[in-house]
């Protein structure tokens, strides 16, 4: 394997292969599937409380595609890639969230 930027694959391959990445507390979170899931769950539960339908109804699918990876034998990464993906959207939806409620309209 031949890298055009030796600094940047030494970075990537400490991530991907090696522990160094999971002594550091709070950025081994950010790799971490358990502290995606809680995000995810604390959003949606905080989002049901001020009752944004809109969000919940985008966070539901989200849940529910992580369900069904918890009740199957799958641990992988790649299945529940959605929620890495995700928590930026998540994050602006529990800090930005009356911009997307839906209002009645007659």
């Amino acid at each position: 394997m031949e890298s055009k930027i030796p600094i940047l694959r030494d970075i990537y391959y400490n991530i991907s292969r090696e522990t160094t990445i999971n002594k550091i507390p709070i950025i081994s979170m950010l790799f971490s599937l358990g502290a995606m899931f809680w995000g995810l769950l604390l959003c949606f539960w905080y989002n049901m409380y001020k009752k944004r339908k809109a969000i919940l109804v985008i966070l539901s699918l989200i849940f529910l595609l992580q369900l069904t990876v918890i009740l199957g034998p799958i641990v992988l990464v790649r299945y529940v890639l959605i929620l890495f993906f995700a928590f930026p959207i998540l994050l602006a939806f529990c800090l930005n969230g009356d911009k997307f409620k839906l209002e009645k309209t007659e």
